[in-house]
C-alpha cells in the first residue's frame, strides 16, 4: 500500500508525495504512486493538488473515498 497522508487542509482528502502522471484524459489521469500505477478520476483530484495532467510530478491529493476504493488508504 501507498504511504499516503491526511491532508491537513482538508480531513477527506490524501496526499501521497513524489506522484507523476503518466496519462490523462478528460475524465481520469493514470498516475504512477511508489512504483504502482493507478487511474484516478478527475473529478477526485483535489483543487490543490500539483499532479492533474500527464507530464506533472508532485504532490497528488485525491478524495479519501477514491483512495480507499483503490487501496491506497484505510482508515
Amino acid at each position: 500500500m501507498a504511504q499516503g497522508q491526511e491532508y491537513e487542509k482538508d480531513s477527506n482528502a490524501v496526499i501521497f508525495e513524489d506522484a507523476k502522471c503518466k496519462h490523462a484524459t478528460d475524465v481520469a489521469i493514470l498516475v504512477s504512486i511508489d512504483g504502482d500505477d493507478y487511474w484516478v478520476p478527475s473529478s477526485m483530484v483535489h483543487d490543490d493538488s500539483e499532479v492533474f495532467e500527464k507530464g506533472h510530478e508532485g504532490n497528488l491529493i485525491i478524495t479519501k473515498w477514491i483512495a480507499k476504493k483503490l487501496d491506497l488508504w484505510e482508515d
